[in-house]
């Protein structure tokens, strides 16, 4: 019988969130050394919850361990985002107006922040369970 590799336990899913993390990292610097003096105003949160959105949208899995998976790939994308906006800082790429802040560096800073934050929140929202999945998983004592 064929392996099912329909469903979020085969091996390209284990690589897609970080596949999808480094395709916006890669779009966005691609932009940016294309068009430096226009700010990509929604690529670092693109870049900060990508992983942790797919994860969560996909996944069903109720677990902690799920949780700690959303959380450690939105921290994941937190940090590539504030490296790739370190470097292309450091280049002279963040040259456009921005929407808030006084530069690109503090806006984009927000933005990654606030795509991380927020494909958590939602992910945790999506994963919390019930009170009463909460009791059936509890081991019956007496």
């Amino acid at each position: 019988m064929p392996a099912d590799t329909s469903g979020p336990n085969t091996a390209w899913w284990a690589v897609l969130p970080l596949t999808l993390t480094a395709l916006a990292a890669g779009a966005w610097l691609v932009l940016a050394l294309w068009k430096p003096t226009t700010t990509w105003h929604l690529a670092p949160a693109l870049v900060g919850g990508a992983g942790a959105w797919v994860v969560a949208s996909a996944d069903t899995d109720k677990t902690s361990h799920q949780r700690r998976r959303i959380g450690a790939l939105a921290v994941l994308g937190l940090v590539v985002a504030l490296v790739e906006l370190a470097a292309l800082h450091a280049y002279g790429r963040l040259e456009g107006p921005t929407l808030l802040g006084p530069n690109a560096v503090v806006e984009s800073i927000v933005t990654a922040t606030v795509g991380a934050a927020s494909a958590v929140m939602a992910s945790f929202r999506r994963t919390a369970r019930t009170p009463t999945e909460a009791r059936e998983d509890r081991p019956m004592s007496r």
